[in-house]
């Protein structure tokens, strides 16, 4: 059975890696896992894309992850949460200022000087848990944000190996263009040899004429889409300027044995948005909390130290005190914001089991894609074998003149699709595979 690694990426925490029921908790920080070939053996490094080069698909993942802005986004947004992080742990922290004026008094022709400053300090010393509450809080849309970046990071390889499949199918779809207009080259210069001595009336030459112009046509549409292809590619690695570049083709299948139940298990542990989901449930019953401590007293210790009077250091006084805030009547507001929270959690469970019963759709949709793609691939190559023998029988036939340029044609046309549909299944194949993965959360190996 094949190793499923499900990773749970943290900015910059702690990386999980889930391995059956292993659980393995390894220091350092994603990029550490994802980008280790990229920052010590790789030769190719973001912004140093050499026009005609060769990348593999690892090769435009590691680019991708370090150079698409989707990426700087998700690090700016955890960034910022440690600041309302931060922030809100500061309530804790005591109050100092420092305050200093002066004034001159004119009583008829006499002047008097005033001098007056003062420091103080205040601490909260209880506000009942609100504080506290609000930095649990903090701390979870922290690691909101955190699995948020790992939703990023998935979705953006799951951008990039689709559009490097397609590309490659873009690319076999020009090949097999090249080749079908080769053939009815061919066909055409022996229609035309064949009609100079007899052999077949006009007819057949203008037949082959008339397909070899669709088949070229078909040419610069195969072209087009592999430009097209090659710019969704660029786009998707976060380089739409770089130089035109090739791939490496990946025609090898990948052998896996899945078992649903485990892939499903893993896929509701371990998927980004099932993960958030989770915490902003638990974010929304400890936000009905706070709501029901609105009204909590807040003890507060105080200190103060004056001086001044007509001179700035003169008539100096400290004083130290305690005070208590207590609500006794806010309109019927708390409770109204606690009935709100309520509802808020209530509306975030519901969404966390619609969540799941989507994710449990999509990883039977792409487990079943993974299984029929890969049933086809053998189908798909059976088809080219009979497709190929079928065009040797009807050339052989029509060069005998017992066979017809109907015939040919359309075992030209069979060959032709037989061959354009093997390599289609086998890019749907890595495309169903990478479906799996997006689904599941994880890399299958």
């Amino acid at each position: 059975m094949a190793d499923l690694h499900y990773w749970e990426y943290t900015f910059p925490g702690n990386i999980k890696q889930f391995n059956g029921n292993r659980e393995v908790v390894m220091k350092r920080a994603f990029l550490v896992l994802i980008l280790t070939v990229l920052v010590f053996n790789s030769q190719v490094r973001a912004g140093a894309i050499v026009k005609d080069q060769t990348l593999s698909l690892d090769h435009c993942l590691e680019i991708a992850l370090e150079r698409h802005p989707d990426i700087r986004g998700s690090e700016a947004a955890i960034r910022a949460m440690q600041s309302r992080v931060r922030q809100v742990e500061t309530e804790w922290n005591p109050d100092v200022g420092l305050s200093s004026s002066y004034n001159r008094r004119s009583v008829t022709d006499k002047g008097y000087d005033r001098y007056s400053s003062r420091l103080s300090v205040s601490a909260m010393l209880s506000d009942g848990g609100r504080t506290r509450l609000e930095s649990s809080i903090a701390r979870l849309q922290l690691k909101i944000s955190e699995v948020d970046y790992d939703a990023v990071v998935q979705d953006l390889l799951y951008e990039v190996k689709q559009s490097y499949f397609n590309f490659l199918k873009a690319l076999k779809t020009e090949e097999v263009a090249v080749e079908a207009v080769r053939l009815y080259e061919q066909r055409l210069e022996q229609a035309i040899g064949f009609y100079e001595v007899g052999r077949v009336p006009r007819y057949d030459v203008t037949t082959a004429e008339v397909n070899l112009s669709r088949k070229e046509l078909e040419l610069v549409k195969a072209r087009t889409a592999v430009r097209t292809a090659l710019s969704s590619l660029k786009n998707a690695i976060g380089l739409p300027e770089a130089p035109d570049f090739s791939v490496e083709d990946m025609l090898l299948r990948k052998e896996i044995d899945l078992n649903y139940e485990d892939v499903l298990t893993i896929a509701l542990e371990m998927r980004p948005h099932l993960r958030a989901g989770r915490i902003e449930s638990l974010s929304a019953r400890k936000s009905v909390s706070l709501a029901a401590k609105a009204n909590n007293p807040v003890l507060k210790a105080n200190a103060g130290y004056s001086w001044g009077d007509e001179d700035f250091t003169g008539n100096d006084d400290l004083s130290l005190g305690v005070s208590l805030n207590v609500a006794l009547y806010d309109g019927g507001l708390a409770k109204e914001k606690t009935r709100e929270a309520e509802y808020r959690l209530e509306e975030k469970e519901a969404d966390l089991q619609s969540l799941e019963q989507d994710v449990v759709l999509e990883v039977e949709k792409a487990f079943m894609e993974v299984e029929d793609s890969g049933e086809a691939i053998d189908t798909a190559a059976k088809a080219v074998e009979q497709a190929v023998q079928n065009l040797e029988l009807a050339n052989g036939r029509y060069e005998v003149g017992v066979g017809s340029p109907v015939e040919v044609t359309d075992a030209t046309e069979n060959y032709i699709s037989a061959t354009n549909s093997y390599y289609s299944t086998f890019y749907d194949y890595w495309l169903a595979l990478a479906a799996l993965e997006k689904a599941t959360g994880g890399i299958i190996e």
